[in-house]
């Protein structure tokens, strides 16, 4: 068993061997033992490599150097990221290949998802959120707001929520409209009452549209907060809303319903004088 691979120096089977070849196995094993991908050897050990252990391109650890080195074929040089060659071609290529791979840029999203009613993850599911948001609007200074296209048949009913933080005209009635084709519906439908309790008395007040032009929800005050749940918006039916508000002086409840089969795509909500300033948000119910 004298021949050996050229590149790696292992001894390896002839024909001529003794079937029997313990002592063949024993230096094919020793061989490889001795030549690990990357070894920890000290100065003296490679200053005794033999020929065939200096194969070109072996990578050693020089204990003594504390350096990571590469064999010629002959000489072996200390591997620096600074002037080595190979190593600055490796990390070039290394570091094109990451560049390839990771993203132009942040990746963004906009618009609205509409999430499934469940999904399941590492099989455990979990429930999607009742409500999605559909649509808002901010006001400054507004003397009314308007906000089309947010009914659909994607739902059946929605929630709106209007927040005021400042107004210029204290207790006028904030109305509200139904639209469509971005226009106010005025016809003589919208019937609605509404409760008004102080917190300074038990007492009830009652308040009440008949045949209106719009639905009264609230007075205008800052920090007005007023939440209404509106079924059946964009179907071709009576539209009925329920609601509660907190007004500075007093909390109160308010229903309504539009008395006509009239199919809506929007509404407007505007103080009978003066302007506001806040939010309305509109979310649908997810039907299942």
């Amino acid at each position: 068993m004298t021949q050996q691979l050229t590149a790696l120096g292992f001894p390896y089977y002839q024909g001529t061997d003794s079937p029997a070849g313990h002592t063949q196995q024993q230096a094919l094993a020793a061989a490889v033992d001795l030549q690990p991908g990357v070894g920890s050897f000290t100065q003296t050990q490679i200053n005794a490599f033999t020929a065939g252990e200096k194969r070109a391109g072996r990578v050693v650890w020089n204990s003594t150097a504390g350096a990571l080195q590469r064999c010629d074929g002959s000489t072996w040089v200390t591997i620096d990221i600074a002037t080595d060659a190979i190593a600055q071609s490796r990390v070039t290529n290394l570091t094109s290949d990451l560049a390839a791979k990771a993203p132009s840029a942040s990746p963004t999203f906009t618009g609205t998802v509409a999430l499934p009613a469940t999904t399941t993850l590492n099989g455990v599911t979990l429930t999607g959120g009742g409500l999605t948001f559909i649509a808002s609007a901010a006001p400054s200074g507004a003397s009314a707001v308007n906000i089309n296209s947010c009914y659909s048949a994607t739902y059946d009913s929605y929630r709106v929520v209007v927040s005021l933080g400042a107004v210029s005209v204290s207790d006028a009635i904030l109305n509200f409209r139904f639209r469509v084709g971005g226009a106010d519906n005025t016809a003589a439908s919208y019937y609605g009452v509404q409760n008004y309790t102080p917190w300074a008395s038990a007492s009830s007040v009652q308040g009440q549209v008949s045949a209106g032009t719009a639905f009264s929800l609230a007075y205008t005050t800052a920090g007005l907060v007023v939440t209404l749940d509106i079924r059946g918006p964009f179907a071709s039916e009576n539209t009925h809303l329920a609601g509660l508000f907190t007004h500075a002086n007093y909390g109160a409840a308010t229903y309504g319903r539009f008395a006509a089969t009239t199919s809506f795509d929007g509404f407007s909500i505007y103080p009978a004088s003066g302007t506001i300033t806040g939010r309305v948000m509109v979310f649908g119910y997810r039907n299942s």
